[in-house]
This record gives C-alpha cells, sequence and structure tokens, in this order.
C-alpha cells in the first residue's frame, strides 16, 4: 500500500493551490512546516501542514512503530501551535485543508486515537483483500483490478472518495468510519471500487450501511471531536448585517421547538448568487452565502433559507433504488409549513 499512497500523495500535492507549498525536508525525513501563514481568497493556510500528513499517512500505511509515529505526530502538532501562536489571526481564518489537517493531526496525538486509526487501517487491508482477493482471474491476461487498493482515513468534507493512480486506486474514507465494524469498512471498499458497484441489489445494501453509519452516534462522536479537540475557535458567524448565530437561535426555538443541536454555522468565502445555502451531514456544518448579508435582504428570507437547512439536518435523507434523496416529498411538505414560505420562497426567485 505504500506505493500507492506515494502516488496518491504525489497527485494531491499537484492539486494544491498556489496558497499553501511544498517546503524542504529534515535530517530527519521530515516535511519542514514554516512559520509562516500564507492567506487566500479562502483563509489563512499553513505552508506544508497538508504535506506533512501526506508524509505521516504514508508511514502509517508503511506499517511505521507506533510509539514514532505518536513523536511524531505530536511534535507536528506542537510546530501548528508554536506558528499560531506568532500568528493567532491564523487561528481564527484557517483556511478548509490547513484546518482539516491540524484537527486530524490533533485528534491522533492522543494514544488511544491512533491506536484505533492504525487497528482501523489493519481492517481495510482485510475488507480490501475480502472485496478483491486477487487480481487476475483465471483464463485472463490482463488484470481486472489495479494492482494495489488501499482504503485510507482522513479528515474529509465527504463520506468518502476514491482516486486511480498508475499503480492503483486509493479509497479516502472520512475519519469519522475509523471505529466502523467490519461490515461497514466492507461497504467503503464495495461501494467506491467493488464489482457491480453501480447496480444491483448489493449497492444498495452496501450505501444504505454506510449511510446508517454516518448518521449514528459513533461517527458524529468522532467527527465532534475532530472538530472540537484542537481547540480551533468556530468561524465567525457574524456579517455585517446578519449574525448566524442568532439566526439559528431564532429559527429553532421558533420552528424546532428549540431540539435542535448547534451545527457549525459558518458563512460561504465567496459570495454565490445561485446558491444560498447548503448542510454538510457529515461535519454537521449549515453554511449560508454571503450573498444574504445585505440590509436588502429581508429578515423573513434569511430565516427560511436557515430553516429549510436546518430541515436536512433534522430530517435527513431519504434514499430512492440506491440514490440519495435530499427534498424528498416528505421534506417539502414540511418547508411549506414555513409561515411566509411563498412570500420568501418568492423572494428567492426573483431575488437581485
Amino acid at each position: 500500500m505504500d506505493q500507492g499512497m506515494a502516488a496518491w500523495s504525489k497527485r494531491e500535492r499537484n492539486r494544491r493551490t498556489p496558497g499553501e507549498v511544498d517546503g524542504g525536508v529534515t535530517t530527519h525525513g521530515e516535511v519542514t512546516m514554516k512559520s509562516i501563514v500564507r492567506p487566500s481568497r479562502h483563509g489563512v493556510r499553513v505552508a506544508n501542514l497538508v504535506a506533512t500528513c501526506d508524509q505521516i499517512r504514508r508511514e502509517m500505511a508503511g506499517q511505521a512503530d507506533p510509539d514514532g509515529l505518536l513523536e511524531r505526530i505530536r511534535r507536528s502538532v506542537e510546530r501548528v501551535e508554536a506558528i499560531l501562536r506568532r500568528h493567532p489571526e491564523g487561528a481564527s481564518a484557517m483556511a478548509g485543508p490547513s484546518r482539516r489537517a491540524y484537527q486530524w493531526l490533533r485528534f491522533l496525538a492522543g494514544r488511544s486515537n491512533l491506536e484505533t486509526h492504525l487497528a482501523a487501517l489493519d481492517l481495510a487491508a482485510v475488507a480490501v483483500e475480502q472485496v478483491w482477493p486477487g487480481s487476475v482471474r483465471p483464463g485472463r491476461a490482463r488484470p481486472l483490478v489495479p494492482t494495489r487498493i488501499a482504503l485510507d482515513f482522513y479528515h474529509i468534507e465527504v463520506l468518502y472518495r476514491s482516486r486511480r493512480t498508475p499503480e492503483g486506486v486509493i479509497i479516502v474514507a472520512s475519519q469519522g468510519f475509523v471505529a466502523a465494524p467490519a461490515e461497514v469498512v466492507k461497504a467503503l471498499v464495495w461501494a467506491a471500487h467493488g464489482p457491480g458497484r453501480r447496480a444491483g441489489k448489493g449497492s444498495l445494501e452496501w450505501r444504505r450501511g454506510i449511510h446508517d453509519y454516518a448518521v449514528g452516534p459513533e461517527f458524529r462522536r468522532v467527527m465532534r471531536e475532530l472538530e472540537a479537540g484542537a481547540g480551533l475557535p468556530g468561524p465567525d458567524t457574524r456579517g455585517q448585517v446578519y449574525d448566524l448565530e442568532e439566526v439559528f437561535r431564532r429559527v429553532n426555538r421558533e420552528h424546532f421547538g428549540g431540539i435542535l443541536e448547534r451545527p457549525t454555522l459558518t458563512w460561504n468565502k465567496v459570495v454565490t448568487r445561485r446558491k444560498l445555502g447548503h448542510y454538510h451531514p457529515a461535519t454537521d456544518t449549515l453554511m449560508l452565502s454571503r450573498s444574504l448579508d445585505d440590509s436588502r435582504v429581508p429578515a423573513l428570507v434569511i430565516d427560511f433559507v436557515m430553516y429549510h437547512e436546518l430541515l436536512h439536518k433534522h430530517l435527513g435523507v431519504d434514499r430512492s433504488n440506491g440514490r440519495t434523496v435530499a427534498h424528498s416529498a416528505a421534506f417539502r411538505r414540511e418547508e411549506r409549513r414555513f409561515p411566509g414560505y411563498a412570500e420568501a420562497e418568492a423572494w428567492c426567485r426573483r431575488r437581485p
């Protein structure tokens, strides 16, 4: 799996934006994190932080010594925290990739979390072998699958993703699955790169198992620990006109009886006109468009958009023929219960 991880890491570095650059390598073979922060339109990036995580992930794939890994991770966390102490503005405005990388490192700095992660990698290797027990079937000259398939766990914004490399396929699952049972880990391999994964009753069962676990308590516990454990300040909810914290409290109290737990609330980084909001269940994050933070936008409208996104959190998603249905008939019925629904919906459709 180390060659596949190396190829994946190389491609990931090539995909980074100019605001996040690679640095040198120390005599111990570690990527150096420079004591600078690089601003971009998406926030502040700590130089080489993501590259450090890439290197640690390769070491994990290569069966590195757990005690050495723990020391390495803790040393990396100390370096990030030293950088943030010198640049306190970086902590509150850290861009997504750097923020998730630091949270991931901070999470694994706990010995029990690292042990769970390494056990999950072992379980993943078994799952890959069960799904693809051999790359060549009798009577076929060419391999049916790449020479290597690896399943890794990292702090990503989606439940899972896969990427082909010259050496094989790398499947990356959300860190929330790190304590998942064997059948869920196997389902991740099947759903991301299993034979016949796009059709059939089996594919529906795999995705249902993944979804059921992702909305369960253990997945959410890990994600909450990731988000809160690093001690970073949450995104600033205050806009020029509206404060998302106040909007959430009002909508939660008036329309949900105050029963909803507060998600991570954030304005998007770039003004968008078409997409006014989004709820991401994997990270329990609710984002509203900065285009709504305008004195010309009625309070009724921003409350309605908040209500719409909180409905996603409250109702979850339906599944039909293996597909996720976010705006089901039940969802639309609940949406129309919003007082002033017709007025708010009409404003959203004709907004400037």
